[in-house]
């Protein structure tokens, strides 16, 4: 009576739990084994994260608004994009396996962007940080070729701007007009020219790019002095092309400039009906660019002329000479490309903040220790109360056994 009073002590407890050790242990089993799997595969895995963090530089990335050296804008959240996913995929065939969008589409492939404080030069140091859900993948490696190829895009894409130089001579053709073939290459030696001074003026200097500048200006020579041939021999690539377009061009030409005739007399006669003396005339402005463009057209149409009676096709040693034009300047566009490479690779870079960690997820170990510590817990907890039940049936047993004979035997007042 006086232990129900007092009610159980700790020990009590310890020795009812350990009475049902065996269901116990099995409990603390299951419940390990089952918790971990659950927690790994059904949650861990789900939250796990490859990240990876890097700055980038190249020329334009430190404007207010960044732009790529060819003007175009930089926005770093078109790094992660389904077009730049799907292009990523199809250079990297070891990602075939994943689907891409998928994942953009449910924000498992994310870039994020950290701008620091200015230091003392002004400059900041900006982070970017791609993030990918680490259960999609079939190793670490795949993952890792996943973010190095978005954070390299920027610096890549750079660097490409080195090459397909050849703006105007992608143009040139033997088929074309051989005014027109001068065309394409005086428009690709004055954009060399343009493009070696602002390198020059971003770089400073260099023999190499002074040793271009005068071989560009040599070819500008070399070009005139064809182009002089051509016209005082009245080089053509198609004679009878050459005259059937000419003469098509010289019955446009000569409407065009009847038209401005016209327009000019009207003009005229407006103005001296306005009081003007034919003595003192002072043209107009329009007068003056209507005169011009009568000229224009009249030189046009006698050089045409010229060309439809005097045209002859081009001589072999004139077309050799200008095949070697197009040479040299394929060659001068291919040592720009070159400078122009080097300029790049030397400003343009990504610098990573470290290696690639995996977050998010709580680890294997985490996990059986978090599910053996609950299996713990459930399994005292479910001993306890079978110990507790097992006590009282014993109890009540034991006291059922005690009262038995007092209530089957003979009372004292029947003898």
């Amino acid at each position: 009576m006086e232990e129900e009073k007092e009610g159980m002590s700790f020990g009590d407890i310890i020795r009812i739990i350990f009475s049902q050790k065996w269901l116990a242990l099995i409990l603390v089993a299951v419940i390990t084994i089952a918790g971990t799997l659950g927690l790994y595969f059904g949650y861990s895995l789900g939250k796990e994260e490859y990240t990876r963090s890097f700055s980038i530089k190249f020329p334009g990335i430190e404007a207010a608004n960044p732009v790529y050296p060819d003007k175009t804008p930089f926005e770093y959240r078109s790094l992660v994009t389904p077009e730049r996913l799907a292009e990523i995929k199809e250079q990297n065939k070891d990602l075939a396996y994943l689907d891409l969008g998928k994942m953009y589409n449910r924000s498992e492939i994310s870039i994020s962007r950290t701008v620091g404080v200015p230091d003392a030069t002004g400059e900041t140091d900006v982070i970017y940080t791609v993030k990918v859900r680490a259960r999609e993948f079939k190793s670490d490696a795949h993952a890792q070729a996943l973010i190095d190829a978005i954070a390299q895009y920027p610096v890549n894409y750079v660097k490409g701007l080195a090459a397909d130089r050849d703006i105007y001579l992608a143009s040139y053709s033997d088929e074309l007009y051989l005014e027109d073939r001068f065309e394409l290459l005086t428009q690709q030696k004055d954009y060399l020219l343009d493009k070696i001074s602002e390198l020059n003026e971003a770089m400073g200097n260099s023999s190499s790019r002074t040793k271009l500048v005068t071989e560009l200006n040599d070819l500008s020579r070399s070009l005139e002095a064809a182009r002089g041939t051509m016209t005082s021999n009245h080089y053509v690539h198609d004679v009878d092309k050459v005259k059937s377009d000419y003469t098509s061009m010289i019955v446009s030409m000569t409407r065009e400039r009847d038209a401005k005739l016209q327009a000019l007399k009207y003009s005229y006669g407006n103005f001296t009906e306005g009081g003007a003396g034919s003595d003192n005339i002072q043209p107009t402005e329009t007068m003056v660019q209507l005169s011009e463009e009568i000229s224009r057209l009249e030189s046009d149409i006698k050089l045409y002329n010229e060309y439809i009676e005097q045209a002859q096709p081009a001589s072999e040693p004139f077309l050799a000479e200008l095949k070697g034009l197009y040479d040299s300047l394929v060659q001068i566009t291919a040592d720009y490309e070159g400078e122009l490479s080097q300029y790049y690779g030397a400003t343009s870079a990504i610098a990573y903040d470290g290696g690639m960690t995996k977050t998010g997820g709580l680890g294997i170990i985490l996990c059986v220790v978090i599910s053996l510590i609950a299996g713990i817990i459930v399994a005292a907890v479910v001993a306890y109360i079978v110990g507790v039940q097992k006590l009282k049936n014993t109890a009540e047993h034991g006291s059922d056994s005690a009262s038995a004979p007092a209530a089957d035997g003979p009372s004292d007042g029947g003898h």
